[in-house]
């Protein structure tokens, strides 16, 4: 949320009092690292977004402040203040960017032609989407899959094994192993 927009909070809470409101941390770190330029606050600051605890005052208090007093309540921009109840997690509104660049072709027709061209747009999408998954092994993309491998090397001798359906296996190498149901959303640890 841009410094201009400040009464749309609340007018969208009288309108739609049980969506949850978030800002877009990228237009907070835009205002952030003008009074704050080290590159090290800047990176705590997306430290401290994408944090499930609070722990940037310690970092530096003058940042803190200047945070709790430009960027508003931290349950709109911090994901530790976000509601469980929400699935998604974003901190950015690049895809509302993102779509509404996407959309551009289609916004000066009629109505009707208006949504026929997105929904062919969305669909175009999709099939592009499912073909790039589809072609690699697995329930995951490349890129996820990447991900997940480079970080099960920190998470201290930690790895997992898929079972084709949809489950993990999680070892250690100290021999512990815990099953994992991603439809039933079960572990056998018990987390």
């Amino acid at each position: 949320m841009s410094d201009k927009q400040k009464g749309l909070q609340s007018v969208l809470g009288e309108i739609l009092p049980r969506i949850e409101h978030r800002n877009c941390v990228q237009h907070i770190y835009i205002n952030f690292k003008i009074y704050h330029g080290s590159q090290f606050l800047r990176n705590k600051f997306w430290t401290c977004a994408r944090a499930s605890t609070m722990a940037f005052k310690k970092v530096d208090p003058t940042a803190f402040d200047w945070i709790e007093k430009n960027a508003g309540n931290p349950k709109y921009w911090c994901k530790a203040f976000f509601s469980l109840e929400v699935k998604s997690d974003m901190l950015c509104n690049n895809l509302n960017e993102f779509f509404n660049s996407f959309i551009l072709s289609a916004r000066d027709k009629p109505i009707i032609t208006m949504f026929e061209r997105i929904r062919r747009l969305i669909m175009e999408r999709i099939k592009d989407r499912k073909f790039l998954v589809g072609c690699k092994p697995g329930p995951l993309c490349s890129r996820i899959s990447r991900i997940l491998e480079k970080r099960t090397a920190y998470e201290d001798g930690y790895t997992y094994s898929w079972n084709g359906v949809d489950g993990f296996e999680v070892y250690s190498y100290s021999g512990d192993h815990f099953k994992v149901n991603l439809r039933k959303k079960e572990c056998s640890c018990r987390i």
